[in-house]
């Protein structure tokens, strides 16, 4: 690629890794100066990086695009790098001319703070040679503070200007790059900054960092607009043609809100973790030895208060102080070793274990320090080292002799501080990793999503599930992260309830992504993509003020049985399932099923894949509610299938046993398409006969899975009105029970 002027710019064509991609961006001297300075990470995790990264900017409005503004929902992990990978998208955004960047980040100044530190750090804008960018935090038109920057509408547009000049050299061509803080009147000043300039045919891409929080409208419910989503539909509408990229570890939120709403995605992609990252797989299927239940007497309540450190709190300091021990041997203080104490949002606990914090800190180094009382030396010791045991089986032979460790001690409780992490004086504090190898940071909210704790060793977290939303408990994992080196001394201390919450959540986000990274490879719009989730049955996916619960069809055909609603349907949707259930029970060899008295034809053993593939999949049903429930028995069904292949099915013919041409008689509400009055689909017991009635037929062992075929004469309104509709092919299935979890499906 070459400018008016003839200027060489080094470019290299990206493989697009999948072909629905709307363009090829290329990499330039940008994105190679970034990728270059991360050395923490290998080659292949960087040529992922920038490959995800190509695919994410190829799936955004290109350059001199006529068509509409994109939305792009972005998902990794928690603690896995999104910061990393947004700012390799802002990187190769000026490589391929994007003029304005805008990264919208952190409902807080600390949060502010962190990401724009690390957007200059890893951009090195304060250390290169060369004007590549033009930052500007929070620019507002009128006055100024100490977290806005006062602009004029000239310097702005002059930035952007100089792009098209005549004869303009590439190295005067900055990229603006404008970081906001996710705030309503931030967002506000920005807006009325865009409304002023000439941005048209001006590549634009908007970053939303943790776009799941305060961003969404949690007003919804009552047809109004929450002050920060108000402001972002605002920002968006005065931008032109621009595209808006949500990244988040917890995308239920974005996945389930109105499809018509303007920050409903359009695409999406799922990021590649590093080989060092360790989530929750790690810590609650695959360690599980790392995780620790609080006892309930230990914990804080209004029944409970405890007056003194609790037993679990102080192993749970034990284990930390050894590990700082351990890391100042081994590591000679470089870095940072972490504990991070989250009780609760009150600050009264905050201040409670802050100040417990601090005085077992003191009286423990005055106990190593003191030579005189030999006895409290020796039982503190002793206390270390059963620790120090439980430390060996998880670390192994790397870890120093406990005598090493133990002559350390006193230095590790001399180079920790402890910190209250809250507003409580103002303004949440801002942690100077450089002055201290070891911190104990104690807070809340302060601390939940965004929050990077450098070298988190230790997590004590004695607080509930709350209102068990799963996205809001997910994101209090800050002890995931980039830790394989160090995982031996990870502990993690959690209640009973949340631990279990997390351990339906490890499977609950493996189920998410895999569908995403399904759809995503389809080439399909996320439009398509039904919502659906597999949850415990004793959370909920999100906020209620961010969805419409009523939108969410929430079943599990593990505790209830599928059925219909709607019989009477499109003649052509009913003669599609008549053809295809008859040509299923033509292939499976039914048999007379002598436990129903010859009632019924039977079926054993048929894999529950070949049912999927040639009868489930293809079954149609008009009613919506009805289709979505379809759905989720296909989600169900096909999740049986991945965890155990041989799972089968027993299969009824009902009512055919002694006529293969018979057809129940059942009256439908020509209006509506359900069965008239009182009358049932199933046929009851019949005590003269010994039928033990439809709903009553076993599945037969080792079958985990029952589907029913009722082969129906609808009727007008009556058993003698005038037939409707012959052969109405209606399929019933359940699943023998397994406490499995629900699925959640939100309807197009």
């Amino acid at each position: 690629m070459t400018d008016q002027r003839g200027d060489a710019e080094i470019v290299t064509r990206l493989v697009p890794t999948k072909s629905a991609t709307l363009w090829n961006p290329n990499t330039g001297d940008e994105t190679d100066r970034l990728i270059t300075s991360m050395h923490r990470i290998g080659d292949l995790e960087k040529r992922t990086l920038v490959e995800e990264a190509g695919t994410i900017l190829g799936e955004s409005a290109p350059p001199n695009w006529a068509g509409e503004s994109r939305t792009g929902l972005v998902v990794g992990y928690v603690q896995s790098g999104k910061t990393a990978s947004f700012t390799t998208v802002a990187a190769l955004a000026r490589d391929n001319h994007f003029r304005l960047v805008i990264v919208i980040t952190g409902v807080s100044t600390s949060l502010l703070d962190q990401s724009n530190s690390r957007l200059l750090r890893d951009l090195a804008i304060e250390t290169r040679n060369d004007r590549s960018w033009h930052v500007i935090q929070n620019p507002t038109l009128t006055g100024s503070g100490p977290n806005s920057t006062q602009v004029s509408v000239e310097e702005v547009q002059g930035t952007l200007d100089i792009w098209t000049r005549r004869n303009s050299p590439v190295n005067h061509r900055q990229t603006l790059l404008i970081t906001v803080m996710k705030n309503h009147r931030h967002l506000r000043n920005l807006t009325n900054v865009i409304r002023r300039l000439q941005l048209k045919g001006v590549p634009t891409l908007v970053i939303d960092d943790e776009a799941d929080q305060a961003g969404l409208n949690t007003r919804g419910a009552d047809n109004e607009q929450s002050p920060t989503y108000r402001q972002i539909v605002s920002l968006r509408n005065a931008l032109p043609v621009h595209t808006y990229l949500q990244y988040t570890a917890t995308p239920q939120a974005p996945l389930l809100i109105s499809l018509a709403d303007t920050l409903s995605p359009d695409f999406v992609q799922v990021l590649t973790p590093g080989d060092e990252y360790v989530g929750g797989e790690v810590f609650f299927e695959q360690r599980p030895e790392l995780v620790r239940v609080i006892p309930a007497v230990d914990i804080v309540s209004a029944a409970n208060n405890l007056t003194a450190p609790p037993p679990s709190f102080l192993e749970a300091l034990r284990f930390f102080f050894l590990g700082v021990a351990a890391g100042l041997v081994a590591e000679k203080g470089r870095g940072n070793r972490s504990m991070l104490v989250h009780p609760s949002q009150g600050t009264l606990q905050h201040a409670l274990y802050y100040q417990w914090t601090l005085n077992v800190r003191q009286t423990w180094l005055q106990t190593l320090n003191d030579e005189a009382d030999v006895h409290s030396t020796q039982e503190l010791l002793a206390q270390f080292r059963i620790t120090y045991e439980n430390l060996f089986r998880t670390v192994g032979d790397s870890v120093p002799s406990f005598e090493v460790l133990s002559a350390e001690l006193p230095n590790a409780l001399l180079v920790t501080r402890e910190a209250e992490v809250n507003a409580t004086g103002g303004r949440t504090p801002r942690i100077d990793w450089r002055n201290y190898y070891g911190h104990i940071l104690v807070g809340g909210q302060s601390m939940d999503r965004g929050f990077t704790v450098e070298g988190l060793t230790v997590t004590y977290m004695p607080r509930g599930t709350g209102t068990g939303m799963a996205d809001t408990i997910q994101q209090r994992a800050r002890f995931f992260g980039y830790k394989r080196a160090y995982l031996g001394y990870c502990r993690v201390y959690l209640e009973e309830d949340v631990v279990k919450a997390f351990r339906s959540i490890v499977k609950h986000e493996r189920d998410m992504r895999r569908e995403l990274v399904r759809h995503a490879a389809s080439g399909k719009p996320l439009s398509d993509w039904r919502r659906r989730f597999f949850l415990d049955p004793q959370l909920k996916p999100t906020r209620d003020s961010v969805i419409e619960l009523t939108s969410i069809a929430r079943h599990n055909y593990e505790t209830e049985t599928f059925r219909p609603r709607v019989l009477l349907d499109a003649v052509e949707t009913m003669a599609g399932n008549r053809e295809l259930v008859t040509a299923f029970e033509q292939a499976i060899g039914l048999q007379v099923d002598p436990p129903g008295d010859g009632t019924n034809l039977i079926a054993r053993g048929i894999p529950i894949g070949q049912v999927l593939d040639t009868l489930l999949s293809a079954y149609r049903l008009g009613d919506p509610a009805d289709s979505v429930r379809l759905t989720i028995l296909l989600i169900q069904l096909q999740q049986l299938n991945e965890v155990d292949p041989a799972t089968t099915c027993t299969y009824y013919s009902m009512g055919r046993g002694r006529d293969h041409a018979f057809f129940r008689r059942r009256p439908v509400d020509v209006e509506t398409g359900l069965l008239a009055g009182q009358t049932q689909l199933y046929q009851g017991r019949n005590a003269a006969n010994g039928y033990v009635g439809d709903e009553n037929l076993p599945t037969l062992s080792p079958d985990r899975v029952q589907i029913q075929s009722h082969h129906l004469s609808l009727r007008n309104g009556s058993l003698e009105g005038a037939e409707l509709a012959t052969d109405v092919c209606v399929l019933v299935c359940k699943i023998v029970p397994a406490a499995g979890p629900d699925v959640l499906v939100q309807p197009r």
